[in-house]
C-alpha cells in the first residue's frame, strides 16, 4: 500500500513539475522573442515597421501575462473562474499564432546580406544617401546603408523559431486547462461552473502552473446529494419510530381489555 501510494505521489509531483517547466518555457519564449527583436531594431537604428512592432508587443504582452499569472497563482489560487481564464489562455495562443506568421513574413523573406539597386528610389532614402552607398540598402529596413549588420539580422530570424515554440507551448497550455480545470468543474457544476470562484467550488489552482487543480471539485451539489441521501434515512427511522409507538399503544390497549374481560366474568 505504502509503495502504491509513493508512486501515486511520485506521478502527481512529476506532473506538477512538467506544468510548471512548460510555464517556466512560455516565460523564457516570451523575453528572448521581445530581446532578439528589440536588440535587433535598435542595432539598425530603426523604430521598425508596424509589422515588426507588433511581434515585439506580443512579446511584451507574454511576458506580463505569465509574470501576471504566476503572481495571482500564488495569492490568490482559488479564484479560479475557468471561464474567464481560458479565455485569455485562447487570445495568448492566437496573439502568438500571428505572432509567428508575421514574424516568419517580416524576417524570412530577406537576406543578410546587402541589395543593390541601379536606380534611385526615394522610399529607400534621399538621393544623397543613395550616391553616399552606391545604391546599395538594408532589405530589413529598406534604408540606403552599406552596413549589413548581420548579427541583427540573425537575431530577428532566431525570433522566428521562438515565436513559433510560444505558439505550440500556448497550444499545449490551452488544452491542460481543458481536460484539467474545466472538464472536472463542468462535470460537477455544468457550464454555470465555468464563471464560479474556486472558495465557491472547493477547490484551487496548483500555485506553480495555474495548469491544474491541486483540491477536487466539491460544492453545492455534492452537498445536496448527501443531504437529500440522508433526509429519507431520518424520515423512515421517524417513521419507524412512530409506527413502533402506535404499535405498542395498540398492543397495550389490546392487553387492557384482555384484563378486563375475566374482571367483568
Amino acid at each position: 500500500m505504502n509503495t502504491h501510494f509513493n508512486k501515486n505521489g511520485n506521478r502527481s509531483c512529476l506532473k506538477l513539475t512538467g506544468y510548471a517547466t512548460l510555464r517556466f518555457f512560455q516565460f523564457a519564449s516570451a523575453v528572448l522573442v521581445m530581446s532578439l527583436i528589440a536588440y535587433a531594431i535598435h542595432a539598425y537604428d530603426f523604430h521598425g515597421s508596424k509589422k515588426t512592432n507588433f511581434v515585439l508587443s506580443v512579446g511584451v504582452i507574454g511576458l506580463f501575462y505569465n509574470i501576471a499569472l504566476f503572481f495571482l497563482a500564488i495569492a490568490v489560487p482559488k479564484l479560479v473562474y475557468a471561464g474567464v481564464y481560458i479565455f485569455w489562455e485562447v487570445v495568448m495562443c492566437l496573439l502568438w499564432f500571428c505572432a509567428f506568421i508575421v514574424d516568419a513574413k517580416v524576417q524570412g523573406d530577406h537576406s543578410c546580406k546587402i541589395k543593390h539597386t541601379d536606380v534611385y528610389k526615394p522610399k529607400y532614402g534621399s538621393e544623397e544617401a543613395y550616391n553616399e552607398s552606391a545604391g546599395e540598402y538594408n532589405p530589413f529596413t529598406h534604408k540606403y546603408t552599406t552596413k549589413a549588420e548581420k548579427t541583427a539580422c540573425q537575431s530577428a530570424k532566431a525570433s522566428i523559431a521562438f515565436a513559433g515554440l510560444s505558439w505550440a507551448l500556448f497550444l499545449i497550455s490551452s488544452v491542460f486547462i481543458g481536460v484539467n480545470i474545466m472538464k472536472p468543474i463542468m462535470a460537477q457544476y455544468g457550464t454555470a461552473g465555468l464563471w464560479k470562484s474556486g472558495s465557491s467550488m472547493g477547490t484551487r489552482l496548483d500555485r506553480a502552473s495555474a495548469l491544474t487543480l491541486v483540491d477536487p471539485v466539491e460544492g453545492a451539489f455534492a452537498q445536496d446529494d448527501v443531504e437529500a441521501a440522508q433526509a429519507p434515512a431520518a424520515t423512515d427511522a421517524a417513521d419507524q419510530h412512530t409506527a413502533s409507538d402506535n404499535d405498542n399503544a395498540s398492543y397495550g390497549d389490546d392487553k387492557s381489555e384482555a384484563s378486563a374481560e375475566p374482571a367483568q366474568a
